[in-house]
């Protein structure tokens, strides 16, 4: 991951009126292959789509789906909840969530 996001996200958590940021530390070991999909490109591009990830059947089965701000939001608030099964087991606040996706798409 870039440098940088910690103060990104406070930024945006700030502007929000959210009281913490999410720890993203925890993403970066699992969000790079051949663990799990990178993180840079994810906005707009179609769930349980690279093809060297083993995901679980609840994502595979949303991959006619793309990982827009609202699939994105809903996932980042409850991932169980969105594909249960599935290894994350993440639950920011919705205003976390809005700052993660903001940085997400930074990462375009």
């Amino acid at each position: 991951m870039r440098k940088g996001l910690g103060a990104f996200l406070l930024t945006a958590l700030i502007a929000t009126g959210a009281s913490a940021a999410p720890d993203i530390t925890t993403c970066q070991g699992c969000h790079a292959p051949p663990y799990g999909p990178p993180l840079e490109g994810v906005v707009g591009r179609r769930i349980a789509a690279v093809p060297t990830i083993d995901y679980c059947a609840t994502l595979k089965a949303k991959s006619n789906e793309s990982w827009t701000d609202a699939n994105l939001r809903a996932f980042l608030m409850n991932a169980q909840g969105f594909a249960p099964g599935c290894s994350m087991n993440v639950k920011l606040t919705p205003e976390a969530a809005d700052a993660m996706i903001a940085y997400l798409k930074t990462l375009q």
